[in-house]
């Protein structure tokens, strides 16, 4: 509701608000973990892979960073009050 309320109101002033709403992004933190994981990690993701219909839990970091780099682009100058959700379909369901 804040990138709502922001688009609204700055809107006037040809100030454009979006959100970039991101799951599960790679960072150095999770490489780190993922590089001596455990059992109970492996087996957590395992259990969550039924959930993303792309099949993959994480997001890799550049690829979150093209996202939000799109988004803050001119690319899309009439798109406002928008949450753009880069989660790898986790959210359809």
């Amino acid at each position: 509701m804040l990138t709502k309320t922001m688009a609204l109101e700055l809107g006037k002033n040809k100030i454009r608000v979006n959100s970039v709403n991101l799951g599960l992004v790679m960072t150095e933190f999770f490489s780190k973990m993922e590089g001596g994981a455990t059992e109970s990690t492996k087996a957590w993701e395992e259990s969550l892979k039924h959930r993303f219909p792309l099949g993959q839990v994480w997001i890799p970091i550049e690829e979150a960073v093209r996202g939000i780099l799109f988004v803050s682009s001119g690319a899309t100058p009439m798109v406002t009050g928008a949450g753009f959700v880069h989660d790898g379909g986790y959210c359809a369901y």
